[in-house]
């Protein structure tokens, strides 16, 4: 058994999103987006009757809806126009790492006193820019050079979800079962935060339950062992790498040192 220390050596840097409408406006509608962030909805309306509101009266109600969804409220960001009100910027916390893009989701279609639903062209387009990129804080794990079938990775004093162990692809975990170990080996992830947001987004329990995940990081080139202690909570503020496999470089490899049995994991 090889095993050393690793250091990222890494200071944290919070990540900042800035979302920017052209001229926004239609006589007498509302006007009305639903953004995607982290992986939650938030829908922002304006209404004006009397007059089509500006870029500014829009960015004003994105902020107060953005700050009132779940994420923020869980600390996990939060959004302020900018000195000029012709943008919203929203500053994710520094446990959340590298996030992925804001996205428009949906228009909302929407009309008032009679007017037709508000269109794309009416509403305008809409631009998100990363102004920083988030960075976690250093992660210590250790790196694991020779793990094989022969080898046990204890849990300590983890406490693990009860449903037990699962290999295979993520499409076929069973969508109510949060597991305790789940090992991916049908496809590599580049990311700790693209497997995890993929395995939130199959399993649908919605209870905080921790887990660890083994996957194929094709960034690194090698099987990664990472804690997630709220599976349910989409984003890398829950999760901690731990373990480097750096002797597995393939998906077969990593299929073959872990057993569906379970047998692998001891306590």
């Amino acid at each position: 058994m090889v095993l050393t220390t690793a250091v990222a050596g890494t200071a944290a840097v919070q990540e900042v999103q800035t979302i920017a409408f052209a001229t926004v406006g239609l006589s007498n509608a509302a006007q009305g987006w639903t953004l995607r962030i982290a992986g939650e909805d938030v829908t922002s309306v304006t209404n004006n009757a009397d007059t089509s509101p500006t870029t500014g009266e829009f960015n004003t109600n994105l902020a107060a809806a953005i700050n009132a969804s779940v994420g923020a409220q869980a600390g996990r960001w939060s959004a302020a126009v900018n000195g000029g009100n012709t943008a919203v910027v929203v500053t994710f916390a520094a446990t959340e790492g590298d996030v992925a893009n804001i996205t428009v989701r949906t228009l909302v279609s929407l009309s008032t006193a009679g007017a037709a639903s508000a269109s794309a062209a009416n509403h305008g387009s809409v631009t998100v820019t990363h102004t920083s990129t988030g960075v976690l804080a250093d992660v210590v794990d250790v790196v694991w050079s020779d793990f094989s079938s022969v080898d046990f990775i204890g849990r300590g004093n983890l406490t693990l979800s009860a449903g037990g162990y699962y290999e295979g692809a993520i499409s076929g975990a069973t969508q109510a079962t949060e597991y305790g170990l789940m090992v991916i080996t049908d496809q590599s992830y580049a990311s700790i935060d693209a497997v995890e947001s993929a395995i939130n987004t199959r399993l649908t329990d919605a209870s905080d339950d921790d887990m660890l995940v083994v996957f194929m990081d094709s960034a690194l080139g090698h099987a990664v062992v990472f804690y997630d202690s709220d599976m349910d909570t989409d984003g890398a503020g829950t999760t901690n790498s731990i373990i480097t496999l750096t002797g597995i470089t393939t998906l077969s490899g990593l299929a073959a040192a872990f057993s569906d049995t379970g047998a692998t994991f001891s306590t």
